[in-house]
């Protein structure tokens, strides 16, 4: 039987992601920034489901990409994509993250503390669908 061309193997798909890893601009600083992140979560005793850096990567590329001044972030976590998409934003520019864990939150503060951009990135604590109400009634 003929295999689907379509169909891309986990070796492939790791292949390409050591070359995207190798290849693509990064910011030091960033990449820094995002793994003191990933250990500060782990020893806060978080559990490890954050993107990958490659995919932090990308969502702070997609912010740079569109000229983005303001990010909604639904899931803050410890901080790691809020750090990432911050990095990207003009001097003005604002992430709002919303976390309905105040443990959560608190390692997310610290952690984009310790990456100098809590003065960029909002964490709200409590349900998102309560906090996204409040944002739309002002």
């Amino acid at each position: 039987m003929a295999e689907d061309p379509h169909t891309v193997s986990l070796a492939t798909a790791e292949e390409i992601d050591a070359y995207a890893e190798t290849h693509l601009l990064r910011d030091p600083a960033v990449a820094e920034a995002l793994s003191a992140a990933a250990a500060a979560s782990a020893s806060a005793g978080l559990p490890d489901i954050r993107v990958s850096q490659l995919q932090a990567m990308q969502l702070r590329m997609f912010v740079q990409a569109v000229g983005a001044r303001r990010v909604l972030e639904v899931g803050t976590l410890g901080g790691y994509s809020a750090i990432a998409m911050a990095s990207a934003l003009p001097g003005e520019g604002r992430v709002v993250s919303l976390e309905i864990s105040p443990h959560h939150a608190e390692t997310a503060q610290n952690n984009l503390k310790n990456a100098g951009l809590s003065g960029r990135v909002e964490v709200r604590v409590g349900p998102a669908i309560e906090r996204l109400d409040a944002m739309v009634k002002g």
